[in-house]
Protein backbone atom coordinates (compact mmCIF):
# COMPACT_ATOMS: atom_id res chain seq x y z
CA UNK A 1 0.00 0.00 0.00
CA UNK A 2 1.82 3.27 -1.21
CA UNK A 3 1.72 6.32 1.50
CA UNK A 4 -1.14 8.13 -0.75
CA UNK A 5 -3.38 4.91 -0.20
CA UNK A 6 -2.33 4.95 3.56
CA UNK A 7 -3.49 8.83 4.10
CA UNK A 8 -6.27 8.11 2.04
CA UNK A 9 -7.47 4.90 4.05
CA UNK A 10 -6.73 7.27 7.18
CA UNK A 11 -9.43 10.14 6.22
CA UNK A 12 -12.16 7.63 5.15
CA UNK A 13 -12.01 6.16 8.32
CA UNK A 14 -12.20 9.46 10.36
CA UNK A 15 -15.03 11.16 7.88
CA UNK A 16 -17.03 7.72 8.79
CA UNK A 17 -16.07 7.39 12.37
CA UNK A 18 -17.16 11.73 12.87
CA UNK A 19 -19.85 11.54 10.91
CA UNK A 20 -21.32 8.61 12.27
CA UNK A 21 -20.40 9.69 15.86
CA UNK A 22 -21.83 13.00 15.33
CA UNK A 23 -25.36 11.66 14.43
CA UNK A 24 -25.77 8.69 16.97
CA UNK A 25 -24.81 11.85 19.39
CA UNK A 26 -27.74 13.88 18.15
CA UNK A 27 -29.84 10.95 18.14
CA UNK A 28 -29.19 10.21 22.23
CA UNK A 29 -28.09 13.62 23.53
CA UNK A 30 -31.02 15.03 21.81
CA UNK A 31 -31.35 19.48 21.57
CA UNK A 32 -28.50 19.48 23.82
CA UNK A 33 -26.03 17.94 21.49
CA UNK A 34 -27.47 19.43 18.36
CA UNK A 35 -27.42 22.85 19.83
CA UNK A 36 -23.84 22.36 20.64
CA UNK A 37 -22.49 21.53 17.14
CA UNK A 38 -25.06 23.39 15.17
CA UNK A 39 -23.00 26.63 14.73
CA UNK A 40 -19.86 24.26 13.65
CA UNK A 41 -21.50 21.77 10.98
CA UNK A 42 -24.86 21.38 9.11
CA UNK A 43 -25.80 18.36 6.86
CA UNK A 44 -24.56 19.52 4.00
CA UNK A 45 -21.32 18.87 5.52
CA UNK A 46 -21.61 14.91 5.26
CA UNK A 47 -20.27 12.85 2.57
CA UNK A 48 -22.78 10.00 3.77
CA UNK A 49 -25.76 11.17 2.27
CA UNK A 50 -27.63 8.53 4.87
CA UNK A 51 -26.08 10.08 7.88
CA UNK A 52 -26.85 13.98 6.60
CA UNK A 53 -30.44 13.14 6.39
CA UNK A 54 -30.22 11.65 9.38
CA UNK A 55 -28.14 14.52 10.85
CA UNK A 56 -30.77 17.20 9.56
CA UNK A 57 -34.06 15.58 10.94
CA UNK A 58 -32.51 15.56 13.91
CA UNK A 59 -31.69 19.43 13.65
CA UNK A 60 -35.18 19.78 12.36
CA UNK A 61 -37.37 17.91 15.23
CA UNK A 62 -34.71 19.98 17.90
CA UNK A 63 -36.03 23.05 16.19
CA UNK A 64 -39.56 22.01 16.32
CA UNK A 65 -38.87 21.38 19.78
CA UNK A 66 -39.17 17.54 19.49
CA UNK A 67 -37.00 15.02 21.20
CA UNK A 68 -34.87 13.27 18.67
CA UNK A 69 -35.28 9.62 20.05
CA UNK A 70 -35.01 6.83 17.21
CA UNK A 71 -38.81 6.52 17.35
CA UNK A 72 -39.46 10.78 16.60
CA UNK A 73 -36.52 10.36 13.92
CA UNK A 74 -37.59 7.06 12.83
CA UNK A 75 -41.07 8.27 11.97
CA UNK A 76 -40.22 11.80 10.53
CA UNK A 77 -37.96 9.51 7.84
CA UNK A 78 -40.84 7.15 7.09
CA UNK A 79 -42.77 10.52 6.45
CA UNK A 80 -40.23 11.47 4.03
CA UNK A 81 -39.98 7.70 2.46
CA UNK A 82 -36.46 7.69 3.62
CA UNK A 83 -36.78 4.26 6.05
CA UNK A 84 -36.04 1.64 2.63
CA UNK A 85 -32.51 2.58 4.05
CA UNK A 86 -32.89 4.52 7.44
CA UNK A 87 -35.19 2.26 9.31
CA UNK A 88 -35.21 1.79 12.93
CA UNK A 89 -32.55 -0.85 12.53
CA UNK A 90 -30.19 1.52 11.15
CA UNK A 91 -30.70 3.95 13.93
CA UNK A 92 -30.22 1.71 16.68
CA UNK A 93 -27.15 0.40 14.77
CA UNK A 94 -25.89 4.07 15.59
CA UNK A 95 -26.69 4.12 18.76
CA UNK A 96 -25.53 1.00 19.94
CA UNK A 97 -21.49 1.87 18.73
CA UNK A 98 -21.83 4.06 22.07
CA UNK A 99 -20.40 7.20 21.18
CA UNK A 100 -19.84 9.19 23.77
CA UNK A 101 -21.76 13.04 23.77
CA UNK A 102 -18.36 14.68 25.47
CA UNK A 103 -17.10 14.16 21.77
CA UNK A 104 -19.77 15.78 19.96
CA UNK A 105 -18.00 19.13 19.18
CA UNK A 106 -14.81 16.63 18.11
CA UNK A 107 -17.25 14.89 15.78
CA UNK A 108 -18.28 18.16 14.52
CA UNK A 109 -15.16 20.00 13.68
CA UNK A 110 -13.74 16.87 12.01
CA UNK A 111 -16.72 16.46 9.62
CA UNK A 112 -16.53 20.18 8.85
CA UNK A 113 -12.76 20.23 8.06
CA UNK A 114 -12.97 17.55 6.19
CA UNK A 115 -15.86 19.49 3.86
CA UNK A 116 -13.80 22.34 3.70
CA UNK A 117 -10.80 20.01 2.82
CA UNK A 118 -12.52 18.77 -0.23
CA UNK A 119 -13.65 22.17 -1.48
CA UNK A 120 -9.86 22.88 -1.51
CA UNK A 121 -9.12 19.44 -3.63
CA UNK A 122 -12.04 19.80 -5.91
CA UNK A 123 -10.69 23.74 -6.36
CA UNK A 124 -7.76 22.83 -6.71
CA UNK A 125 -8.51 20.18 -9.29
CA UNK A 126 -10.30 22.93 -11.51
CA UNK A 127 -7.91 24.85 -11.50
CA UNK A 128 -5.06 22.68 -12.47
CA UNK A 129 -7.29 21.74 -15.28
CA UNK A 130 -7.04 24.96 -16.41
CA UNK A 131 -3.52 25.10 -16.34
CA UNK A 132 -2.95 24.18 -19.73
CA UNK A 133 -5.26 27.21 -20.96
CA UNK A 134 -2.61 29.71 -22.69
CA UNK A 135 -5.96 32.29 -22.32
CA UNK A 136 -5.94 32.20 -18.71
CA UNK A 137 -5.32 35.01 -16.14
CA UNK A 138 -3.65 34.41 -13.46
CA UNK A 139 -5.46 36.23 -11.36
CA UNK A 140 -9.11 35.26 -12.94
CA UNK A 141 -8.00 31.32 -11.52
CA UNK A 142 -6.94 32.87 -8.16
CA UNK A 143 -10.19 34.52 -7.95
CA UNK A 144 -12.19 30.77 -9.07
CA UNK A 145 -10.04 28.93 -6.44
CA UNK A 146 -10.87 31.77 -3.76
CA UNK A 147 -14.56 31.78 -4.67
CA UNK A 148 -15.01 27.77 -5.28
CA UNK A 149 -13.28 27.36 -1.37
CA UNK A 150 -15.12 29.70 0.24
CA UNK A 151 -17.82 28.57 3.39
Amino acid sequence: MSHRDELESAVAALRKESEEGLTAIALIDTAAAVERVRSIVNYGDFVDPDLGTVYQVCCELSDAGIANDRHAVGAELLKRGCTEKLGIDFLQRLISRNYAAVNAEYYARNVARLSRLRKVFRAASRLLDRELDAQAEPEDLLSMFEAATQG
